[in-house]
């Protein structure tokens, strides 16, 4: 009955087909932690320091009074560090 319903719902038939245990998604989920901190690890110490203060949710502000440079310009460094960890986590998902 159920599946007879979910096919006059072709959204919700597709979503019940594809629909992965939580052990799977847990292990996703381990795979890209594991995968940021490896990335995080291959970058300059300052941006290191960065990424693991705005990680703490610190303002970014007050990381700018911390490192002694403007807000912009931790907003620019910022916007750098995501870019550069995004391709460094694709390089290494390809690579194993």
């Amino acid at each position: 009955m159920q599946i007879r319903k979910e096919k006059n719902n072709p959204v919700a038939y597709y979503e019940h087909l594809h629909e992965k245990p939580s052990e799977e998604i847990d292990q996703e989920k381990e795979h890209q932690s594991a995968n940021l901190y490896h990335a995080i690890a291959q970058l300059a110490a300052i941006d290191r320091l960065i990424i693991s203060m705005i990680l703490e949710e610190m303002p970014q502000k007050q990381i700018g009074e911390v490192l002694g440079i403007t807000e912009n310009n931790v907003n620019i460094k910022v916007y750098r560090i995501k870019k550069q960890l995004r391709e460094l986590m694709s390089k290494n998902q390809h690579h194993g």
